[in-house]
């Protein structure tokens, strides 16, 4: 059989990510040449608002406005952190471990923390998750800056981002630079008055504000007619306004200049770059242009490029000559171009010119052992055949660490052409990465190329069938996914292939799982984690290992599923070399077993933190399972708004992804919540989209977790329970349960045992309903499956309190619990209050309860709020069960 060369077995690249200082404090250079009063006034009254969002084209002076009132904030006592971001912060473990130093400014001991791992890189999603903690458990005034936004568009990262915000305590303050409009939910931040936006028409400086600029920051004798014309021809753009400042120091007639000063504020700054760019020595000239390639300025590669031995001293000399360069950190090793500049001096180079700079460049980097900007380099002077040999040296150590984001940023900025005629190898590098990053439709047609060719080894073949059958799994084509798992079993070596061989084993378990051969399953995982633990894919490592924790949870051991996703949680961050995948999917798996085992804080904690890499680099069904995780506890918390804006974000998931999978189950949940809530009517409306939603029908012997106890079936059974079916759903219910513990997932057996007992009692056999319920609430009590009552509504929680009363507030427990936050001292309840807590404690809902008090449902709602603030209760059902503790419910 042919072989696939060794040279691709290297172990992955361990290495940690660095943080760079100098992205931890403001730009030196960004000091104002005019004091901007009115705008630090406007900021000094800002504390109110969580987010301070300066957002304007490029030199409008956002980022020198924000230095300032960062330096005025800390003469004020005020912590302060401050973190710029370049594109490379796209990359998630990235970003949070330079969040994560930043933040360390307003409270060091969390740097010290995170910092001291010896894998940073893999513990970024923990250490994220602690950040949040700390950021929220502020106790005094904080202020965190965060400038260049608009190079970021990765939305895991805009998510994380969104989360700070959403955790920032009441004296707590983001402060934002960018040039476009950021996805942060800027609509509801202004709705509630938590957001200040400062925009370009703030940020134009004032004819006074530009006589000071002209006049004596930039010693010009100018008239005031002369200072008028450059501001109405600027219109206030700072840069343009000190653009022409420099120019005319070298013109000894201002009025010509000004004068012949038109056009738009892009050809102004072409134009004024130029006679700036024209006045230097054709040495410095040179070296201006040649170094433009470069992101970051630094004396060594510049001394490259240039063939000079004087780079620190002229990137000084330049500095201080204002010209357009900005130092970078306090070492004064590092600078970096105005951008509009860079653009401009870039411009002046002809192809063949920025070709060989950037293959110098690229060379440079590679010989310090930092591969990612070779590559990056090679790709934008379009030597693609140097990119690709870089890329096939090392993408396979980047899949292995999980930076598939990274890869595919990479991949994505080869020319089309490239990316169609790579070399097979490194074709299936790219058709792993097309698949981890959810982009289903370009793996396939990868996968139907490679299959085409005339000539494909052995090993290629193999490999090439493990991606489809990857990709079937991903997309809910499980038997298809399961044939060739069986087909390909034994024939991908995990010597030369432990990559692909642990993968085959862990997706073989899941569809194991999957047609119930749960012993089976574990096998298989077990028998792939070694080729895990070799290449040391974090990703597959937890995946590999939650199977486990997903078995327990379907065969009802929600305790067991809970301890073993905790220590995957726990250990899996622990391995050198991983990326933050591997927690995200522990994450996951946990949450979901949290909440079955009624632990909501906990999960509603963990969902929070990882949503957004869930969202990114999970599977569908984790996807699924953590947003309706969420949606369930924004509905227990009376946050119906967010829990229709989370089952709405999962639609969208799956609509982007063309995965009806994922529509459907939204409507099942959808359907789900109208049945609770009364609405026969639109609980069948939903059940339709679900039952229209396309999705792949595979057949009755197949379940996975995400539709274990949510089933087409189950939904199906519940709206026939709730909507005047019950006796005609008995036989069907005792046929599922007899199929569900036949086949071994007993959680699916007691989710229809509850809906049974309820059947009974509506068939008005209650003392059958109390027997089937009692054996319910044993099997729960046991696996700790506490949450499987409240999912079915007030009707089961009513009945599970004649069976045992206190059982409902056992079941459905408010998030905050009574041990954490005691009983306050409460004022009496009025006589009409006293009548609302009693019609809610026998489910009667806003609308009946107003008609009968005769009163409007706004009067009920103010009620409940009143009841609610003195029994000190966190929604109705906590209402109900407090007042009957303190004997506020008897005769009356």
């Amino acid at each position: 059989m042919d072989r696939m060369p060794a040279s691709h077995l290297a172990p992955p690249a361990t290495g940690t990510i660095q943080t760079i200082a100098s992205k931890l404090a403001p730009r030196t250079a960004a000091t104002q040449l005019v004091a901007r009063k009115r705008i630090l006034d406007t900021l000094q009254l800002a504390d109110g608002a969580k987010l301070v969002l300066v957002r304007a084209p490029a030199g409008f002076g956002k980022t020198s406005v924000l230095v300032e009132h960062f330096h005025a904030l800390q003469r004020a006592g005020i912590a302060t952190a401050w973190l710029t971001l370049d594109a490379g912060d796209n990359e998630v473990a990235r970003f949070i471990a330079h969040m994560l130093a930043a933040f360390g400014a307003v409270d060091p001991s969390l740097a010290q923390a995170t910092m001291s791992s010896d894998a940073p890189e893999a513990g970024m999603p923990v250490a994220a998750m602690h950040l949040v903690q700390q950021v929220s458990a502020q106790t005094a005034p904080f202020a965190l800056f965060v400038d260049n936004l608009d190079v970021i568009h990765n939305t895991t990262v805009l998510g994380m981002l969104r989360m700070l915000l959403d955790t920032l305590p009441i004296h707590g303050q983001m402060l934002i630079c960018s040039r476009a409009t950021p996805d942060l939910g800027l609509a509801r931040l202004r709705a509630h008055g938590h957001l200040l936006e400062i925009g370009a028409t703030t940020l134009r400086f004032s004819v006074d504000e530009a006589r000071e600029l002209l006049r004596d920051r930039g010693a010009l004798t100018l008239s005031e007619d002369q200072v008028g014309r450059l501001h109405q021809r600027t219109e206030g753009w700072a840069a343009g306004l000190w653009l022409a400042a420099l120019a005319l120091r070298e013109r000894q007639d201002p009025d010509t200049f000004v004068a012949s000063f038109t056009g738009s504020s892009a050809d102004v700054a072409d134009y004024l770059l130029d006679d700036v760019l024209s006045r230097q020595p054709d040495p410095t000239r040179r070296f201006l242009i040649d170094i433009s390639v470069l992101d970051d300025l630094r004396p060594a590669p510049c001394d490259v490029l240039t063939g000079r031995n004087d780079s620190r001293e002229l990137l000084s000399t330049l500095e201080r000559s204002g010209l357009f360069i900005v130092p970078q950190g306090q070492g004064r090793d590092s600078w970096r171009f105005h951008p509009l500049f860079r653009e401009f001096l870039q411009a002046q180079l002809g192809a063949a010119e920025a070709a060989a700079l950037h293959a110098a460049a690229s060379r440079w980097h590679a010989a310090q052992g930092q591969p990612v900007p070779a590559i990056e380099h090679a790709i934008r002077g379009g030597l693609n055949d140097i990119a690709t040999e870089l890329l096939a040296q090392h993408a396979e150590p980047l899949l292995w660490e999980g930076r598939v984001r990274l890869l595919g940023r990479l991949f994505d900025s080869l020319p089309a052409a490239v990316r169609c005629g790579l070399a097979p190898q490194l074709a299936l590098i790219f058709g792993w990465m097309l698949i981890f990053t959810q982009r289903y439709g370009e793996a396939l047609a990868l996968i139907e190329r490679l299959e085409s060719l005339p000539a494909a080894t052995d090993d290629l073949a193999v490999i090439t069938k493990a991606q489809r059958a990857l990709l079937l799994t991903m997309t809910w084509q499980l038997d298809g996914a399961k044939a060739i798992w069986e087909q390909t079993l034994g024939q991908i070596p995990a010597a030369t292939q432990p990559f692909a061989h642990g993968l085959q084993h862990s997706s073989y378990a899941f569809c194991l799982i999957a047609t119930d051969r749960f012993d089976s399953a574990l096998e298989a995982a077990a028998a792939g984690m070694p080729s895990h633990h070799r290449t040391g894919s974090s990703f597959n490592i937890a995946l590999a290992a939650c199977l486990e924790s997903e078995v327990h949870l379907t065969q009802g051991r929600a305790g067991q599923a809970i301890e073993r996703a905790r220590a995957v949680l726990s250990t899996g961050t622990a391995h050198p070399g991983q990326h933050v995948s591997g927690s995200t999917v522990a994450a996951a798996f946990l949450a979901d077993a949290l909440y079955a085992a009624n632990e909501l804080p906990e999960a509603k904690r963990l969902l929070d933190t990882y949503l957004p890499m869930i969202s990114d680099i999970g599977s569908p069904e984790q996807i699924i399972t953590s947003y309706r995780c969420l949606a369930r506890i924004a509905l227990q918390e009376d946050n119906p708004a967010r829990a229709t804006a989370l089952l709405n974000a999962l639609e969208a998931i799956g609509a982007r992804h063309a995965m009806p999978r994922i529509a459907r189950s939204v409507w099942i949940e959808r359907s789900r919540i109208a049945v609770l809530g009364d609405d026969a009517e639109a609980a069948a409306v939903a059940l339709r989209h679900a039952q229209e939603s396309g999705c792949r029908e595979i057949g009755d012997g197949w379940a996975t977790g995400a539709d274990d106890v949510d089933s087409l079936q189950i939904a199906t059974l519940r709206l026939q329970v709730h909507a005047s079916g019950a006796s005609a759903a008995l036989s069907l219910l005792r046929d599922a349960i007899r199929d569900a513990e036949g086949r071994g997932r007993l959680r699916r057996a007691h989710q229809l045992r509850i809906l049974l007992a309820l059947a009974l009692q509506l068939s008005g056999d209650l003392p059958q309903a109390l027997r089937c319920l009692r054996v319910a609430l044993t099997f729960a009590e046991a696996g700790r499956l506490m949450r499987s009552f409240a999912d079915e509504g007030p009707a089961v929680l009513r009945l599970l309190s004649k069976l045992r009363p206190g059982a409902e507030l056992e079941t459905n427990p408010p998030l905050k619990t009574e041990s954490e936050h005691p009983m306050p001292l409460i004022d009496a309840l009025t006589g009409t209050e006293t009548k609302v807590v009693r019609l809610v404690a026998e489910g009667q809902g806003n609308k009946l309860i107003a008609q009968q008090l005769c009163v409007s449902e706004a009067t009920v709602k103010t009620h409940l709020r009143s009841i609610n603030s003195k029994l000190g209760a966190t929604n109705r059902t906590h209402a109900v069960a407090l007042a009957r503790r303190l004997g506020l419910l008897g005769a009356g």
